[in-house]
């Protein structure tokens, strides 16, 4: 994957982080927390970049487990993040089952992480597209 579809694809997984983290409720809509969990979502994303924008059903699942593991990945670090601004150790273990139970258990957070990280795929799908359509189709 070039480096600026990985970096285009990670700003998206960020700007979803933001969402859900909004979507989650009063006590996370703090703009600081926000612009952690942006960062946190952002910074996710850079190795699990490649796994969006596939197509097909294989495309599709590797989004699936790609969106998983930014998730993961991305509420641990706003969990660090949120430590090293609070000196409470333990938010970089609640981080994580925070997000998840509130993906799980809330329907409008589960809606807004579905959507968001189903954009991701397909503005990803569509920026691969848009690279290689010159290569594909130019008449020389």
């Amino acid at each position: 994957m070039i480096l600026s579809h990985r970096l285009y694809t990670s700003t998206l997984i960020g700007l979803s982080g933001a969402s859900v983290m909004a979507a989650m409720g009063q006590g996370y809509f703090d703009p600081a927390m926000l612009m952690v969990a942006a960062l946190g979502a952002g910074l996710a994303g850079l190795p699990v970049a490649s796994l969006f924008g596939g197509r097909g059903r294989d495309g599709a699942l590797a989004a699936l487990a790609g969106a998983v593991m930014a998730t993961g990945l991305g509420a641990a670090l706003a969990g660090f993040a949120t430590t090293l601004m609070t000196g409470y150790a333990g938010a970089i273990l609640i981080a994580p089952a925070a997000v998840y139970g509130a993906i799980l258990s809330q329907p409008m957070t589960a809606l807004s992480w579905a959507g968001s990280m189903a954009g991701v795929h397909l503005l990803t799908r569509l920026a691969r597209e848009e690279a290689a359509w010159p290569a594909r189709y130019s008449r020389k």
